[in-house]
């Protein structure tokens, strides 16, 4: 009898896999490569100091920052709590890179970031230096990347530097410098500062500092320059820092470059169109030229629709969506993935209720299928994965761990017959210990192998 759960565990499998397919498509990114050519991105974010305390957004903000790069078509390598071998080992493979490609090159950094001598350095997760000389050698010049980038004789370079924090050591120092000083960009280069030269900037009590969620919201924008990009965050942060704090940028670059091409039909508040660099069309509230509010946006390509709530241009909060297919999911979602509690129902009448992560259900749930099988327990990854139960229309029922949508590690299986096995569970079969007991009284009670009773131990 235990022959009957190998094929549901395989039909199961059969209707996530399409499942997960579909949802992957849905949410592909709304925007496409900005410019021709090549893009290489080196981010980078230190919030573990190990001397010098944690700070609380520059790891969030990298990952943030990179994710945001892929979809604009950059290739990008995203370090967070790196050391000094790690930043200087990244630095001069990105080097390498934009020598190779010829294209456009981004460094972006989020941590410490301290001036000695006129010098720039940021500051690796294990520094700790006893005078200001030691920075020289256990920090990471800036000057050494900007050296790379001028050697790789590329298109263009951006280098954005979210690092004018207070100096963490400079009790310790017989002088201080606060901030960051400034450097005259390279030729074909654009160099951006969380805040002005010689100035600080704030952690930030959000997920994102301050300057990097307003650089996050307007590179989003179709049709912004650069220049007009880092024009807009420098407005943004001034006045809601209450001028204390201020970007800064210079540029020696002669060309134009968008992070994203295209336009939206319609800027500031209200009602609108706008439209994605792909054809993909969204109609509904427009907040600062972007989707914000209630509103639809459907795939010109295969028909796929999101209605319910937008932020800043991307799905969050409640919504619906829905596939030319017949699939259809009804919940939360953040940054324009599903997030949260949500409904998700396929074409053949399965059904899954309960959380979701970045369109996988993750965490406790309900899947029930046409058949009238049934399983509630948690999920990882699409896939059934902790402590569950598992119930078939015939009455079988299995409780217990599972793993890749397997039995493994203890469970009860219980027969419509009154057979019942307790024991050890592996890629679901018996396999360890375990006691197997029939409604005769009949008990075999030792080592399992591949469902096979191996004998008392």
């Amino acid at each position: 009898m235990i022959a009957k759960l190998l094929p549901l565990c395989c039909l199961v499998s059969v209707l996530l896999a399409p499942c997960a397919w579909s949802q992957e498509r849905a949410i592909r990114p709304a925007t496409s490569k900005a410019s021709t050519g090549a893009r290489q991105a080196l981010v980078i974010g230190n919030s573990e100091y190990e001397y010098a305390g944690r700070l609380r957004n520059p790891v969030n903000d990298a990952k943030a920052i990179g994710s945001t790069l892929k979809r604009f078509g950059f290739k990008v390598t995203t370090l967070t709590n790196a050391d000094q071998r790690k930043m200087e080992r990244s630095i001069k493979q990105f080097g390498r890179q934009l020598r190779d490609s010829k294209g456009v090159g981004l460094f972006y950094y989020a941590g410490h970031g301290m001036q000695f001598d006129g010098e720039n350095y940021l500051l690796p997760i294990d520094i700790d230096p006893s005078t200001e000389e030691d920075v020289r050698y256990d920090a990471v010049p800036l000057g050494k990347l900007l050296a790379k980038m001028q050697a790789a004789d590329n298109k263009m370079n951006v280098v954005v530097l979210d690092a004018c924090r207070n100096n963490p050591f400079a009790r310790s120092f017989r002088s201080s410098s606060r901030g960051l000083a400034q450097v005259t960009a390279p030729t074909g280069s654009f160099i951006s500062y969380a805040t002005a030269p010689g100035s600080v900037a704030a952690d930030g009590d959000e997920e994102n500092g301050l300057f990097t969620a307003k650089l996050l919201k307007h590179m989003n924008t179709p049709g912004l320059k650069l220049e007009d990009v880092f024009k807009q965050v420098r407005v943004d942060v001034q006045r809601e820092s209450g001028n204390r704090q201020v970007p800064w940028d210079s540029s020696s670059v002669t060309g134009d470059f968008y992070f994203v091409k295209g336009s939206a039909e319609t800027k500031g508040v209200g009602e609108g169109t706008y439209t994605y660099p792909n054809g993909t069309k969204y109609v509904g509230e427009l907040r600062d030229g972007l989707p914000n509010g209630q509103g639809t946006r459907t795939l010109t390509d295969d028909g796929i629709k999101h209605v319910g709530e937008y932020k800043d241009g991307k799905a969050n909060g409640q919504g619906t969506l829905t596939f030319p297919n017949g699939m259809k999911y009804v919940g939360e979602f953040k940054d324009g993935k599903a997030n949260g509690q949500g409904t998700l129902t396929l074409p053949n009448g399965a059904k899954h209720v309960g959380e979701f992560k970045d369109f996988k259900r993750t965490g406790q749930g309900t899947l029930t299928l046409p058949n009238g099988a049934k399983y509630v327990g948690e999920f990882k990854d699409f896939k059934r994965t902790g402590q569950g139960t598992l119930t078939l229309p015939d009455g079988m029922k299995y409780v217990g761990e599972f793993k890749d949508h397997n039995y493994n590690g203890q469970g009860t299986l219980t027969f419509p017959n009154g057979d019942k096995y307790v024991g050890e569970f592996k890629d679901g079969a018996r396999h360890g210990q375990g006691t197997y007991t029939f409604p005769d009284g009949r008990v075999f009670s030792g080592l399992w192998k591949d469902n096979e009773f191996l004998g008392r131990k």
